[in-house]
């Protein structure tokens, strides 16, 4: 029960302390727990974008532009490699209106069939 009762004696006055030390702090310089607060987040903040700049030079970029020739060539040799047949196909698209669908500019569906 004494233990329990010299740490929570130790553990207000830690409270207070802190208290006390902050309020000082605040009248000495004028700036308040909040602003602390926002600084240490623009602090970490900043610190991030930095790691990520750095890291970012070490990153290969994975884009990359092919000319046609490129392309065709690229496409063969996975064709070849693969196994893989190529088929002509012609796609048609076209626009259902609220004639075929039921369905009005206000429908939550609308445009989609």
């Amino acid at each position: 029960m004494q233990i329990m009762k010299t740490a929570m004696r130790r553990g207000g006055m830690l409270v207070l302390f802190a208290a006390a030390l902050l309020t000082t702090f605040h009248s000495i310089s004028g700036v308040s727990a909040q602003d602390i607060t926002k600084w240490l987040y623009e602090q970490k903040e900043e610190n991030n974008n930095r790691l990520i700049e750095k890291l970012s030079r070490f990153i290969p970029s994975s884009k990359h532009e092919y000319d046609e020739a490129e392309k065709e060539k690229l496409l063969n040799n996975v064709m070849k490699e693969y196994n893989l047949k190529a088929v002509k196909v012609t796609a048609t698209g076209y626009t259902a209106g609220a004639e075929s669908t039921g369905k009005n500019k206000n429908h939550p569906a609308f445009g989609i069939t």
